[in-house]
C-alpha cells in the first residue's frame, strides 16, 4: 500500500459558475458587507470546488479553483499522487475564521485569512482506508483574481 501525499491547506482557499465575479464588477462584490467578510462567499465556493476535486479524484476541477502557477501545480501534483494510489479524499474543506481585506487592485483582491483545514478521510473503492490530519488555524495571504470564467485563486 503506497502512501500518497494527502490534501494540504490550499494556502489560500477549494462548482464552476458559482465562483463567477458579480455582473457589477468588484464594486458590486464589495457593497454592503464588512471589508473582509464580503469575500467569504467567493472563498467558500472555490473551496467547495476544490473539495469536489479531491472527493472525485478529478484534477481537471482544479482549473476552476486556481490560475495557472505554482500553487495550481502543487495542488495538482498532490491530487494526482492520491489518485495514482487508487484513492480520493472526502471532507477536504477549509474553515475560514477571519477574513481581512488587504487591497483591491484592478481584478485582484488580496486578503489576510485565518484558516484551518478539516481532517479528511482517505478512501479507496468507497471505503475509508485512512485519514489526513487537519491543520490548526493559521494566517495566510490569499489573492483572488477575477477572470472571465469566475474567481480564481492565485
Amino acid at each position: 500500500d503506497g502512501q500518497a501525499a494527502g490534501p494540504a491547506p490550499s494556502g489560500q482557499a477549494g462548482t464552476g459558475a458559482a465562483a463567477r465575479p458579480p455582473a457589477g464588477g468588484l464594486a458590486a462584490e464589495r457593497a454592503g458587507r464588512p471589508d473582509g467578510e464580503r469575500w467569504r462567499p467567493a472563498l467558500e465556493r472555490l473551496d467547495a470546488v476544490r473539495a469536489a476535486a479531491y472527493a472525485r479524484g478529478d484534477v481537471g476541477l482544479l482549473d476552476r479553483v486556481w490560475v495557472p502557477g505554482q500553487r495550481f501545480r502543487q495542488d495538482s501534483v498532490r491530487l494526482r499522487a492520491l489518485v495514482a494510489a487508487g484513492c480520493v479524499a472526502r471532507g477536504v474543506r477549509h474553515r475560514f475564521d477571519r477574513i481581512d481585506l488587504v487591497s483591491v487592485r484592478g481584478r485582484s483582491v488580496r486578503l489576510r485569512v485565518v484558516q484551518s483545514l478539516a481532517r479528511s478521510d482517505r478512501l479507496r473503492s468507497g471505503r475509508v482506508v485512512g485519514a489526513f490530519a487537519g491543520t490548526t488555524p493559521a494566517a495566510v495571504t490569499v489573492e483572488l483574481l477575477a477572470t472571465d470564467d469566475g474567481w480564481r485563486l492565485r
